[in-house]
């Protein structure tokens, strides 16, 4: 049986100046839609000095019952 999922827009916050990659990445913030993530992202990387940090978009999937995996997945 197939669970809702819902495609969202996650903005990734990437710290240049942390050497350890697991700390250096850090989901900032969910929207549902494409341009406010990217207007968002856009207004981030506006702030910050890139040499130091930058933000990103990328696409992901929200399952807002959970997710129950089988042998299908």
């Amino acid at each position: 049986m197939k669970q809702g999922k819902v495609q969202v827009f996650a903005i990734v916050r990437i710290d240049k100046y942390i050497s350890n990659l697991e700390s250096q990445i850090a989901v900032q913030a969910v929207f549902p839609s494409i341009a406010e993530a990217r207007a968002e992202v856009e207004r981030l990387n506006s702030l910050v000095d890139a040499d130091k940090m930058s933000y990103s978009v990328y696409a992901t999937r929200y399952y807002p019952n959970g997710r129950q995996l089988s042998d299908d997945d």
